[in-house]
């Protein structure tokens, strides 16, 4: 991959005003993450989704839709994506503990076959919020025979799958799951003791990764294989109160590295309490969802809110470049109906593009893929990206800018202009 981008400058007769046309490198990866189920009643065995469709939080009732997953792996390759991650559901490849579902691992065969024929490079992505009944009953995450649970499970689609796909997610965000499941107290827990089955469940996602890893190499010798993050850039609400800011460093080191830096140095029994190990990963994935902002007091307990700002992102790039491996990044556009956040996020992936020469792709996440999203609305329940050809908003929907910023590999001055223009001086200074 080219390390650096570049700019065209032209210059308008009537305004004299400076138009640049910012390109990313020839072999920039745009993708999208397609969810397990983009349809809601395809599942019915996977214990998070089905306490999902019960949960107060999310009361509105799934919406059924038209659109398969051959007319939108169509419309990804309209949409000029050449790269996609798949989401697997361990719970229909695996009902039970003893049986396999041959049928759904055949129909994720043809699923990969079906990108490969379009040139789209699958992303396979083997666990993300999405586990059978009977894993949950067995004491999920803080059992420590869910490590060979999951070995068995990895090994078993990695031999099925390893001839198309060479890109391999064991986990994705489980510092958001552990964070929502253990402190927040969100999501379903598998046992009464938060805080003792918290250590234990990050000590065994930890170890499985790392015989993932193994077991993935040991299979696929050119595999390259990561565990995806969530970061978050956390700030006061209120600079004077001393609760917040306490909290901010504390959230923002804890939640954002603690799951790379469990890699190198993963607990393990009292006498040995820290073993090192060199880091399980051959590529960095993160999703950015944007800044929060902490607000609460003593009589009154912390929450986190969406700032719809990204100030953050600045600080994922600095933080993945220290690792020196290639890298990705999901965006999740938290206000769909403002086009200028997608803007100013993919102008600033861009700025690094030309610093950063690991930085080699950028995947938009339509945010349907956890149990947590798919029920709440209509607009989330619909297949991912629907609307992405035909856009419901005049010019200024910004899965119609992806698409053309995707088309072109760039960011140009009219697209900004005829979208966002209040963009123009900050970004064509």
């Amino acid at each position: 991959m080219k390390a650096a981008s570049h700019v065209k400058m032209t210059k308008s007769r009537a305004t004299m005003q400076p138009k640049a046309t910012f390109h990313f490198p020839k072999d920039f990866l745009w993708g999208a993450a397609y969810p397990a189920h983009p349809h809601p009643s395809q599942t019915s065995n996977n214990y998070r989704v089905n306490w999902a469709k019960n949960s107060p939080l999310h009361a509105a009732p799934p919406i059924k839709t038209r659109s398969t997953w051959k007319a939108d792996f169509e419309k990804a390759k309209a949409l000029g994506l050449n790269a996609l991650i798949l989401t697997l559901d361990w719970s229909r490849v695996q009902p039970t503990p003893q049986r396999w579902n041959e049928q759904a691992i055949d129909h994720y065969r043809t699923k990969l076959t079906n990108l490969l024929d379009k040139n789209i490079q699958p992303f396979v992505l083997l666990q993300h919020f999405r586990e059978p009944d009977w894993f949950f009953e067995a004491g999920s995450w803080g059992n420590k025979a869910a490590i060979q649970y999951y070995q068995n499970y990895v090994e078993k689609m990695a031999t099925a799958l390893g001839e198309l796909c060479q890109y391999w997610i064991t986990f994705f965000e489980p510092n958001q799951y552990l964070f929502n499941t253990f402190l927040l107290q969100k999501y379903p827990q598998p046992a009464a003791k938060a805080l003792l089955t918290a250590w234990n469940a990050t000590k065994n996602i930890l170890h499985a990764h790392q015989q993932a890893y193994q077991v993935i190499h040991r299979l696929q010798a050119d595999a390259q294989v990561t565990i995806g993050t969530n970061f978050r850039q956390y700030a006061p609400a209120r600079d004077k109160k001393i609760l917040e800011r306490i909290a901010i460093p504390v959230l923002n080191g804890f939640y954002n590295h603690f799951i790379h830096r469990g890699l190198t140095f993963i607990a393990r029994e009292p006498a040995r309490l820290f073993v090192k190990h060199p880091p399980a990963f051959d590529f960095m994935l993160v999703r950015y969802d944007g800044d929060q902002e902490i607000i609460g007091g003593i009589k009154k307990p912390l929450q986190i809110q969406d700032s719809g700002t990204a100030y953050g992102l600045k600080k994922v790039f600095t933080w993945v470049k220290s690792f020196q491996k290639p890298f990705y990044l999901l965006g999740t556009n938290p206000t769909p109906q403002n086009p200028a956040y997608l803007l100013t996020n993919l102008h600033s992936l861009w700025k690094t593009a030309n610093l950063n020469p690991y930085l080699q792709g950028y995947f938009y996440h339509p945010g349907i893929d956890g149990f947590t999203g798919a029920y709440a609305s209509e607009k989330q329940s619909e297949a991912w990206m629907n609307h992405a050809l035909t856009p419901p908003f005049s010019g200024g929907n910004p899965m119609e800018i992806y698409r053309k910023i995707v088309q072109n590999n760039a960011i140009s001055f009219d697209l900004v202009h005829q979208t966002s223009p209040q963009l123009v001086q900050q970004l064509f200074p």
